[in-house]
């Protein structure tokens, strides 16, 4: 099997669902400090792919999970010039959340590189409104300003 129409059809959604997440404030920091419409935002992407055998009753199953990290910042507007060096970056606050999809793979000789390039397209862009409705959620119960969460790009390894 070559081709991603045969990766999708071997795999049935078993469970997305919440793996774990972190909040971070800088404690100088207020709400009320700083102007929303000034924020500076950073995003990352991060997809782990992995296959499991798993005993069901009497038949041993393949489970093909994949863990998509998102997260993102608020740098002060000063700090986007050092985006590189988070020692340098002033941090106002991080969210990020780890999603887990859970595929039952109904036949396991697909190739590694297959199977990562499914992680990466198909499985990342279904679990990504998991992640928008995460951060929409947890910003209003903190009390900070809901940032845009960009548009997911297929086309692009690239962080967002």
């Amino acid at each position: 099997m070559n081709t991603k129409a045969s990766i999708v059809d071997s795999l049935h959604v078993q469970d997305i669902y919440l793996l774990d997440f972190c909040f971070l404030r800088n404690g100088e920091w207020e709400t009320r400090d700083f102007d929303h419409e000034q924020l500076v935002l950073q995003n990352k992407k991060g997809v782990k792919v992995s296959v499991h055998e798993v005993e069901r009753g009497d038949a041993t199953v393949t489970i093909l999970c994949v863990d998509v990290e998102h997260g993102m910042r608020a740098v002060e507007p000063d700090s986007e010039s050092q985006i590189s060096s988070d020692d340098s970056v002033n941090i106002i606050f991080e969210l990020a959340a780890t999603f887990r999809a859970e595929y039952l793979l109904k036949d396991p000789n697909h190739d590694k590189e297959e199977l990562i390039a499914f992680g990466k397209g198909s499985a990342a862009f279904q679990i990504y409104p998991f992640w928008r409705e995460f951060v929409y959620e947890h910003m209003v119960k903190l009390r900070l300003p809901t940032p845009p969460v960009k548009m997911l790009r297929l086309d692009s390894e690239d962080e967002e």
